[in-house]
């Protein structure tokens, strides 16, 4: 009798298995490049509504990110049937997902969006748009974070040790190339702290490919082709830029600085989870609240309690 109970519900287990295996996640998650709109039965050129593209990345456990025109917001997806729902912040927006091919209408926007998952093509014989590289899906866009600057000279004397809430707007082409505006608390994306000419050169190991310096201004100074070390695991988490110890030598001061970021939309949970104390200044007290409230990044950086005094980077806890 044991044994029959036994055999049953190892039937039963199998069973079970077998049939979440037959719907995996492993062959929904991607990167979806938005290839057609339409609205009224009239199409619309993608690049002529959203000129720095369209892009809808899901990922396990239900995880997603969209990137509307290189803002990117990040929420959670799921699946019944073909019923696709993606919410951003309790903001609903429903279609369909079917081989490949994900139709989708925005929350607060009436055109239907189709994206297509690499490898993917639609029935019908409409024009679309080039996908999207990784590199460009990684990078293109707002990064958030903070720097810090460490053994000042010269007129920068007094703020060594200190750190900075901070800026990043990349953008890079299909080829890799591009640039880096980088700007913080203190300056705005107009006058801003550097503009680094970029090239990012793909890598089989890492969607991201690799980042490299080629030219480009910092403060008063010039940047030179190898001169940012950048990494983009750092702290044990994805989708950061980590420089450490960069230098800065102008024409009355230098000091070292280091960047991190993180792309706008996107919480410091598992940072904060190993490194308590690696956090921008601002983030939950400007930061959490502006995402909460659905504000894409500014230009520029306005808080009315906004502090001189900064925390220093504790190099021994990296």
């Amino acid at each position: 009798m044991k044994t029959t109970r036994f055999l049953c519900f190892i039937l039963i287990f199998s069973l079970l298995f077998l049939s979440s295996c037959a719907f995996s996640d492993d062959e929904l998650v991607g990167t979806y490049t938005c290839a057609r709109l339409e609205l009224d039965g009239e199409q619309f050129h993608v690049l002529d509504v959203y000129p720095n593209g369209c892009v809808l990345q899901l990922s396990q456990w239900g995880q997603a990110w969209l990137s509307v025109n290189g803002d990117r917001f990040y929420g959670r997806w799921e699946l019944e049937g073909n019923d696709f729902i993606l919410d951003i912040n309790g903001e609903l927006s429903t279609g369909s997902l079917e081989n490949g091919i994900c139709k989708l209408r925005l929350s607060g926007n009436e055109m239907e969006h189709v994206f297509l998952r690499e490898g993917a093509s639609l029935p019908e014989n409409v024009a679309t748009v080039q996908p999207i590289t990784a590199q460009q899906v990684f990078w293109n866009g707002d990064w958030y974070g903070y720097w810090t600057i460490e053994n000042a000279s010269g007129n920068w004397q007094d703020q060594s040790g200190q750190s900075f809430d901070c800026f990043a707007r990349f953008e890079i082409d299909s080829n890799g190339l591009g640039k880096m505006t980088f700007w913080d608390e203190m300056q705005d994306s107009f006058h801003p702290v550097a503009v680094a000419q970029i090239a990012v050169i793909p890598d089989d190991n890492s969607d991201c490919g690799s980042l490299q310096i080629t030219g480009g201004d910092f403060l008063d100074s010039k940047l030179t082709q190898g001169q940012w070390d950048v990494k983009t695991d750092g702290f044990d988490a994805d989708s950061v830029f980590y420089l450490q110890n960069a230098v800065y030598t102008g024409t009355d001061a230098s000091f070292e600085y280091s960047i991190i970021l993180r792309p706008w939309g996107r919480t410091w949970e598992d940072i904060e989870a190993t490194h308590p104390d690696i956090l921008p200044y601002f983030y939950y007290d400007w930061y959490l609240p502006a995402l909460a409230s659905g504000e894409r990044m500014p230009d520029s950086f306005e808080y009315s309690d906004k502090s001189v005094i900064r925390y220093t980077w504790n190099e021994d806890e990296q």
